[in-house]
């Protein structure tokens, strides 16, 4: 059976993939076209690291992914408190970043 936080970073990923708008209206950020290019980025990225995590699911691969998801967790936290606009976005994405951190064991 798959980790159950690769399911749930793929699920985040295609979320943010198809329905940017959404994702948007749900954490109060503005919705323009750079707001939807940086959510369709974010869930690239999130999908390719559940496409790395599936093919190679060693100790290695899982302390990689728990590095990037902490580094964009600290520069979610530091958008929060930088941009009010993208205030809830930024806890938002952070605290889900926190959580696949503990979650990847």
């Amino acid at each position: 059976m798959p980790d159950p936080s690769l399911l749930l970073r793929a699920a985040w990923a295609l979320a943010l993939l198809a329905a940017p708008d959404r994702v948007l209206h749900a954490v109060d950020a503005p919705v323009t076209p750079s707001g939807r290019r940086v959510v369709r980025i974010l869930g690239a990225r999130h999908l390719g690291q559940a496409a790395a995590l599936a093919l190679r699911p060693g100790a290695r691969t899982r302390r990689w992914s728990r590095r990037i998801d902490e580094a964009h967790g600290a520069s979610m936290v530091m958008l929060a408190a930088s941009s009010p606009s993208y205030r809830r976005a930024g806890l938002t994405s952070s605290a889900l970043a926190a959580t696949l951190v503990a979650s990847a064991g």
